[in-house]
């Protein structure tokens, strides 16, 4: 049989769809709770995608690697936030993307050892800005562009500007 379907006592259901070889290749689910998600394995039964929605709204999609690490997931939240991040082979989160309801969208480069070294955003008043910190996380360069047009470029050991 390559396909099968059950449902559970709780109310839960799920289908499997098997490959030649009689192993479990992709997952469906939906929970008696309101979640629902579905799995993509490899060949050797290892989920390598995941993709899911929470009965609060939420959504999300994982990409895991050969070792079953997450390198990429995706979020959306039922507020109207959105984040995508990439992490290293050791699961360290190294770039994160993201928008918030109130207009905020940015992106952040970590280092390997998790430390927040480049931030570039723009806010919904038109603001944007970059930082850019040492390895101690220190800000050494926060540029801000604000929506007159006004620009500020200070240096070395700073505190976010202020508009003059």
């Amino acid at each position: 049989m390559r396909i099968s379907a059950g449902t559970l006592a709780d109310g839960s259901a799920g289908v499997e769809w098997l490959d030649k070889d009689e192993k479990r290749r992709i997952a469906v689910e939906t929970l008696s709770d309101g979640e629902a998600g579905i799995g993509w394995l490899d060949k050797d039964g290892k989920q390598r995608i995941s993709a899911g929605t929470l009965a609060d709204g939420q959504a999300s999609v994982q990409w895991l690697d050969k070792d079953g690490k997450q390198r990429i997931a995706a979020l959306t939240l039922a507020d109207g936030q959105a984040a995508v991040t990439w992490r290293d082979k050791d699961g360290k989160s190294r770039i994160t993307a993201s928008t918030s309801a109130d207009g905020l969208a940015s992106v952040t480069w970590r280092d390997k050892d998790g430390q927040s070294r480049i931030s570039a955003g723009t806010l919904a008043d038109g603001n944007s800005g970059v930082q850019l910190r040492d390895k101690d996380g220190k800000r050494r360069i926060d540029a801000t562009t604000f929506a007159d047009g006004t620009v500020v470029l200070p240096t070395q050991d700073v505190n976010p500007p202020k508009k003059p």
